[in-house]
C-alpha cells in the first residue's frame, strides 16, 4: 500500500497540527493525545496519525521518551510475549505464518518544528524509544507527530485483535507513554493485562466498517455514518488507554442507573432482559456504596473482558449442567467484570508490581456481595442436592469457601507465592486464581479480626482519595491504618509480603474452676492473629481473637457450656492444616476423630479421619482387565502423609493383583533444596501366563528448584532399594536368572521442560549381588526459528562388574527388559504380536528390532529426528555395542516418525537398518513401533502443565 493512499504524506502534518490546536484539553500540565485511526476491515490494518503532547512532570531532564507499543509483541517468535507463551506451553505464536502475526510499522516521527526524530525498539520489541532533538526540561512539553500502521493479530493468541467472525477487540492498540517516576517503568507485553502507561487527555477519530457495532470505555461523543464506513469521535479525559470492541451482530446495551451509566454486551439467554436490568441496578448500587462515584461518564462491561478473566470453576461447565441459578450466575459474572473495569480505569496502580491491591478489593467485595445477597449459596450450587453428591464435604461448602480452598491448593503443594510478587513472576494458577483469591481472603480475614466497618471505610477512603492519581500499596496501608481498631502491621509485613504458612494447634486445655486454660502453639512461627471458638453441638457459644504471637501462648477463658474448642472454626483464616485445630472437653476418648469411609475423593474435613474408596481398572496382556477398588486418604488438597492401596482382580489370571504405597512429603522451603519425599511402595502383577512378580521398594528422594517458580527447571536425587520376587509357570521353563533379586539404585535427574526447548539428563548407578553398572542419558529438543524441530538423545552405559550369565540385566537397544519394573509395558514378555511393538524410549532407544540387541559390557548410542512437515519426522539411530569377548559392533536404523503428541502418542515406521531395507521386507506391519500413554494422571498433566 502506498503512503499517499493512507494520507501519510508530509503535507498532512500542518493539517494535523491545526486540528490538534483546536482539540480542547483540561489542563496544560496533562499529556494530550490526538489519534486519527482508520480500520481497514479487509486487511485488519489500522492506519494511524497520532499527535502526542508530552509534559515532563518530573524533576529530571529527559533526553528521550519511551512509548508502549504492545501490538508489536505479536510481530515474531522472539518477543517477550512469545517467550511468555513458551513458558505456558503455548507455541501458536511461534508457529504462526507472517500473515498471521500482528505488528506495528512506524513510518515517520517528527517534532513540532518538523525535525525527524530517530527511534529504536527495546529488546522485547514492544517498547519504542524516541530520541528527542534536545533534552526535555522539567515542566516543559514537546509534541510528537507519529505516523504508523498497526497490523492486528488474529485473536487465537489472546482475546485481542480480530476474530474469524469479523469482530474486533482493540486494547493497547496505539502508542502510549511509559511511566517515568525517576526511572522509566518499561514493561513488556506478557499477556498479563498489566499495561503501565501515563494518563492523558485523549481524543480519537476512529473510522471503521459500517457493518460493525461499537463499544468503548471512552465517551462516544459523535457517530457519523457514510457509505461503507462509520466515523466515531471518542473522548477520554485523564484516561490511560482506549478499549474498542466491534461486534458484527451484537450491539452494546446501555443501562442508565442512579449511580452509573453502563455500556455492556453481557447477557444471559435464560435470564429475562428486564431482570437483567434490575440486577445491573443492584450491582451498580452495591459498587457505588462500597467505592464511590465512578469518575468517568460511562463504564464498559464486556463479555470479552469476562472471558479473559472468568469466574474459574463450575460456571465454566457446559450450560446443560450449570449448577447455579441464572440470576446468581449473571450477577457474579457482571459484578466481577464491572469491578475489574471500575478499578482498572480509576486507580493508577503499577499493575505489574502492585496488582494485589486491586485483587484484594475486587475479591473482598465479591465475598461481601455473596454474603449480603446470597448467604446460603453453596459452592456446588444445585449439584449439592444430588443424591450422589450431597454427602460429600464439598457439597456442604459455602460459595465463599472457594477462596481459601483454591488458594490452599497452591499452599499445600508449596507453590504459593507472596502477594507482593510481581505479576510476571507468578505461575499462571497464582496469577489467575491463587494470589487473587488470597488477596481478597486477606481483607476478609482483616474484617473478621477488627470488624467489617473499619475495612469498608478504609477501602472507600482509599478510593476517594486516590482515584485518577498514581497510587501505591503504601497509600492503601495508610487508609487501612487510619480506620484500624487494632494493630494491622502483621497484615502488610507478613500476610502480604511473605508466603509463610499459617498453622496453629491447641496444645492443651486445663479446667480451672469455671475457666479454661487453653495453650496454643504457633507451629510455623508466622505471627498473625488466630480465632478461638467455643462450640456446643453446631452452635457457637463463644469467640475470642488472639493477637499475633510466636511459640506457645496460654490464655484463660470463661467456660460457658462449650463441648469443644476450635481454632478458626469459620475457616476465614487461610490456615495450612486444620486437622489439629480442635479439642473436645468431654474426656479422652470423646476427642478421638471418627473414621469416615467415603465414596470418591472429597475436600478435607478436619473433624474426621477420611478414607476414600473408588473403582479403578487397569489392563495388561497377561492380567487382562483388572477392576478393583482404590483406598486412600488423599483429599483434593495435598497432604504430607498419604497412603494409597488398590487391590484389583486379574480377570484372565483369576487372581489378586494391585499396588500399595505409603508416602511422606516434607517441604523445606520454596527454592533450592526444597523437598524430601519418603516412600514405601509395593506392587504385584503378572509378567507371563501364571507367572507373577512382586516388588517392595523403600525410597527417599531430594528435590531442588530455582527461586523463579515459573521456571520449569527441576532436579532430584533418588535413592531406592528395589526388591523383586518372581515365580514362573513350570510349563514355561525356568527363569534365566534367580527369581528373587535386589537392586540398590541411585539416580540424579535434571530437567528443563519447555515446549520450545527441552533439555534433560540423568546419571544412574545400580548395585546388585551380581552386577554393578553406571549409565548416563541426555535428551535435547529444540523448536527452531524455521519451525523445524530437532530431537537429539545420547545414552551411554557401562558395567563395572557383571557376573550374570544372561542378558536379563544387560543394556538393550530397543526394548529394555525392565527388571526394575519401572515401565508401563502392556505385554512386557512378548516377543511377537502387537504388544511386542510397544516401545519405550530408554537405554538404546532404537526403533528397529535388530539381532542380538543386548550389551553385557557397554553401550553408546545416539538418537536423532527432525520434522519434515508438522508432526511428520525423519529419525535415525546409531551406536556401538560391547559384549564380553566380542569386538564392538556398529548398529543403526532410520525411518519415519509420526510425532502426534510427544511422549504420549507416537508411531515409528522403520525404513532402513542393519536388517536392510525393512520397508520392502515381508510382514512390514509387525515392524511398526508405537508409544502410547494410557495413564489418566499422565494424560491430565498434558493439559494442566501450563497452570503450574
Amino acid at each position: 500500500m502506498q503512503t499517499g493512499n493512507i494520507l501519510f504524506s508530509r503535507g498532512i502534518l500542518p493539517l494535523l497540527m491545526l486540528l490538534a490546536g483546536l482539540f480542547p484539553h483540561t489542563s496544560h500540565s496533562q499529556h494530550r493525545n490526538y489519534v486519527r485511526a482508520n480500520l481497514r476491515g479487509e486487511s485488519h490494518l489500522i492506519e494511524i496519525q497520532q499527535e502526542f503532547t508530552y509534559v515532563n512532570q518530573s524533576p529530571d531532564s529527559l533526553p528521550s521518551l519511551f512509548f508502549n507499543d504492545w501490538n508489536n509483541a505479536y510481530s515474531d517468535k522472539n518477543t517477550a510475549l512469545a517467550r511468555r507463551f513458551a513458558e505456558d506451553f503455548k507455541k501458536s505464536l511461534h508457529l504462526a505464518k507472517e500473515d498471521e502475526r500482528g505488528r506495528t510499522e512506524i513510518l515517520s516521527v517528527v517534532d513540532e518544528v518538523y525535525r525527524g526524530l530517530t527511534w529504536s525498539r527495546m529488546p522485547g520489541k514492544d517498547i519504542v524509544e524516541f530520541d528527542l532533538s534536545q533534552p526535555l526540561a522539567p515542566g516543559d512539553s514537546t509534541r510528537l507527530f507519529i505516523t504508523y500502521t498497526v497490523q492486528l493479530p488474529p485473536n487465537r493468541y489472546t482475546p485481542y485483535g480480530y476474530g474469524p467472525d469479523g469482530s474486533y477487540y482493540l486494547r493497547d492498540w496505539y502508542l502510549t507513554p511509559a511511566v517515568y517516576d525517576g526511572k522509566w517503568n518499561l514493561y513488556n507485553n506478557k499477556d498479563l493485562e498489566d499495561l503501565y502507561t501515563d494518563i492523558a487527555d485523549t481524543r480519537i477519530d476512529f473510522t471503521f466498517p459500517d457493518s460493525l457495532f461499537l463499544g468503548t470505555n471512552f465517551v462516544d461523543i459523535n457517530l457519523s455514518r457514510f457509505p461503507e464506513r462509520q466515523v466515531a469521535t471518542l473522548r477520554g479525559a485523564q484516561r490511560k488507554s482506549c478499549d474498542i470492541i466491534l461486534n458484527l451482530d451484537k450491539p452494546f446495551e446501555k443501562h442508565v442507573t442512579p449511580f452509573l451509566f453502563v455500556v455492556t454486551d453481557i447477557e444471559s439467554e435464560k435470564y429475562p432482559e428486564v431482570l437483567q436490568g434490575i440486577s445491573i441496578d443492584r450491582i451498580t448500587r452495591f459498587v457505588h456504596e462500597n467505592l464511590g462515584d465512578f469518575p468517568y461518564e460511562q463504564l464498559l462491561v464486556s463479555e470479552a473482558d469476562f472471558n479473559k478473566n472468568p469466574l474459574y470453576g463450575l460456571n465454566q461447565l457446559p450450560s446443560f449442567i450449570r449448577p447455579y441459578e441464572e440470576q446468581f450466575q449473571f450477577e457474579m459474572k457482571f459484578l466481577k467484570t464491572a469491578l475489574g473495569s471500575y478499578i482498572r480505569e480509576s486507580l493508577f496502580l503499577d499493575p505489574r508490581k502492585d496488582k494485589w491491591v486491586s485483587d484484594a478489593i475486587i475479591n473482598y467485595l465479591m465475598i461481601r456481595y455473596v454474603d449480603a445477597f446470597y448467604p446460603d449459596q453453596k459452592l456446588l450450587g444445585k449439584i449439592s442436592d444430588w443424591w450422589l453428591i450431597r454427602n460429600f464435604h464439598l457439597a456442604n461448602m459455602e460459595f465463599n469457601d472457594q477462596y481459601a480452598f483454591l488458594y490452599m491448593l497452591m499452599a499445600r503443594s508449596n507453590r504459593d507465592q507472596a502477594l507482593s510478587t510481581p505479576n510476571d513472576s507468578l505461575i499462571k494458577f497464582n496469577q489467575k486464581i491463587g494470589n487473587t483469591y488470597k488477596a481478597g481472603l486477606g481483607l476478609a480475614y482483616l474484617a473478621d479480626y477488627m470488624g467489617e466497618e473499619p475495612v469498608e471505610k478504609a477501602i472507600k477512603d482509599f478510593w476517594t482519595r486516590n482515584k485518577l492519581q498514581e497510587v501505591s500499596p503504601e497509600d492503601f496501608k495508610e487508609s487501612v491504618q487510619k480506620y484500624a481498631t487494632k494493630d494491622v502491621d502483621w497484615f502488610f509485613e507478613t500476610y502480604v509480603t511473605t508466603s509463610r504458612q499459617i498453622d496453629f494447634k491447641i496444645a492443651d486445655v486445663e479446667k480451672t474452676g469455671d475457666s479454661l486454660d487453653v495453650t496454643l502453639k504457633n507451629k510455623t512461627g508466622t505471627e498473625v492473629p488466630i480465632s478461638l471458638f467455643g462450640v456446643s453441638g453446631d452452635s457457637i457459644v463463644s469467640k475470642y481473637w488472639l493477637d499475633p504471637f510466636s511459640g506457645t501462648r496460654t490464655v484463660r477463658i470463661p467456660q460457658v457450656g462449650e463441648e469443644r474448642l476450635v481454632l478458626n472454626y469459620d475457616q476465614n483464616i487461610p490456615e495450612f492444616n486444620q486437622r489439629d485445630n480442635w479439642k473436645t472437653l468431654g474426656g479422652f476418648f470423646s476427642g478421638n476423630k471418627k473414621l469416615k469411609l467415603q465414596f470418591f475423593r472429597d475436600s478435607e474435613n478436619p473433624y474426621y479421619n477420611q478414607v476414600f474408596y473408588m473403582p479403578v481398572a487397569n489392563y495388561n496382556f497377561y492380567d487382562g482387565l483388572t477392576p478393583g477398588i482404590r483406598l486412600t486418604n488423599k483429599t483434593l488438597l495435598q497432604r504430607p502423609f498419604v497412603f494409597d492401596f488398590a487391590p484389583t482382580y486379574a480377570v484372565k489370571e483369576q487372581a489378586l493383583v494391585g499396588y500399595g504405597r505409603f508416602t511422606y512429603r516434607d517441604y523445606h522451603g520454596k527454592s533450592g533444596f526444597y523437598v524430601t519425599n519418603y516412600s514405601l511402595s509395593g506392587s504385584t502383577s503378572h509378567f507371563q501366563t501364571n507367572s507373577r512378580y512382586s516388588t517392595l521398594t523403600p525410597s527417599i528422594s531430594l528435590g531442588w528448584r530455582p527461586a523463579d517458580l515459573i521456571s520449569n527447571v527441576r532436579s532430584n536425587l533418588l535413592l531406592r532399594h528395589v526388591n523383586v520376587f518372581r515365580s514362573i509357570d513350570p510349563a514355561l521353563g525356568d527363569l534365566e536368572t534367580d527369581p528373587d533379586y535386589s537392586v540398590l539404585n541411585l539416580r540424579f535427574n535434571h530437567i528443563e521442560n519447555g515446549i520450545i526447548k527441552y533439555f534433560s539428563w540423568f546419571a544412574d548407578a545400580q548395585y546388585s549381588a551380581d552386577f554393578t553398572k553406571l549409565s548416563f542419558d541426555m535428551e535435547y529438543r529444540q523448536l527452531l526459528q524455521s519451525n523445524r524441530q530437532i530431537n537429539l538423545r545420547l545414552f551411554g552405559g557401562v558395567f563395572l562388574r557383571n557376573e550374570t550369565d544372561s542378558d536379563f540385566f544387560s543394556f538393550a537397544l530397543d526394548r529394555p527388559t525392565d527388571y526394575l519394573f519401572d515401565y508401563n509395558y502392556l505385554g512386557r514378555s512378548e516377543a511377537s504380536g502387537i504388544f511386542s511393538q510397544q516401545i519405550i524410549i530408554a537405554e538404546g532407544g532404537f526403533k528397529s528390532k535388530l539381532q542380538d540387541p543386548f550389551a553385557d559390557s557397554w553401550m553408546l548410542t545416539g538418537n536423532a529426528s527432525f520434522n519434515l512437515w508438522r508432526w511428520i519426522e525423519v529419525y535415525g539411530d546409531m551406536g556401538f555395542l560391547g559384549n564380553t569377548g566380542e569386538s564392538a559392533r556398529f548398529v543403526y536404523d532410520a525411518g519415519i516418525r509420526l510425532n502426534l503428541v510427544t511422549d504420549y502418542f507416537e508411531l515409528y515406521f522403520p525404513f532402513y537398518s542393519n536388517n536392510g531395507w525393512e520397508i520392502s521386507q515381508p510382514e512390514y506391519d509387525t515392524r511398526i513401533r508405537f508409544i502410547i500413554t494410557i495413564s489418566p494422571r499422565t494424560l491430565t498433566g498434558l493439559f494442566t502443565r501450563k497452570w503450574f
